[in-house]
C-alpha cells in the first residue's frame, strides 16, 4: 500500500503543471490509498488482552476530555461587569469548536474509541 502511494505520488508530479483532469484522477487516487493506510493503521490487534483494551481506552478518554476542556464557553471573555453583552458569538463559537475538533481528529478518535469498547465487550463475552 505504501508503495502504492509512494508511486503516485512520483506520478503526480511527473504530471504536466495545465493537465487538471489526470492530477486530478491521481489526486483521487492518492486520497483513497491515504484512507486505507488510514484504516490499517487504525486496525485493534486480534490478540490484544483485555488489559491493554482497557488502558488504551482509558488514555483515549483522558486525551478526549483534555481536548474538551481546552474549548472555550460562550461567556469566556466576558465583560463589562454585569452590564450585559460581551461574550463569545454562540455560531462562530461552534465553527471554532468544529475546526479544533477537527485539527485534534476528534472524529477519528471517538470512532477509535467506539471500536476499542466494541472489541472489549467482546473479549468479556467470550
Amino acid at each position: 500500500m505504501l508503495a502504492d502511494l509512494a508511486s503516485v505520488q512520483d506520478e503526480l508530479l511527473a504530471v504536466a503543471d495545465d493537465d487538471f483532469a489526470a492530477k486530478a484522477a491521481m489526486s483521487n487516487r492518492q486520497d483513497a490509498l491515504r484512507s486505507e493506510a488510514a484504516e490499517a493503521r487504525s486496525e485493534i490487534p486480534s490478540d490484544v488482552s483485555v488489559d491493554e483494551l482497557v488502558e488504551q481506552i482509558e488514555l483515549l478518554e483522558a486525551e478526549i476530555l483534555r481536548h474538551l476542556d481546552t474549548r472555550l464557553s460562550a461567556s469566556s471573555g466576558a465583560g463589562g461587569g454585569g452590564q450585559g453583552g460581551g461574550g463569545i458569538d454562540p455560531y462562530l463559537l461552534h465553527r471554532l469548536h468544529a475546526q479544533m475538533g477537527e485539527s485534534f481528529g476528534l472524529e477519528e478518535k471517538k470512532e477509535k474509541l467506539r471500536r476499542l469498547r466494541n472489541r472489549l465487550a467482546e473479549l468479556q463475552e467470550e
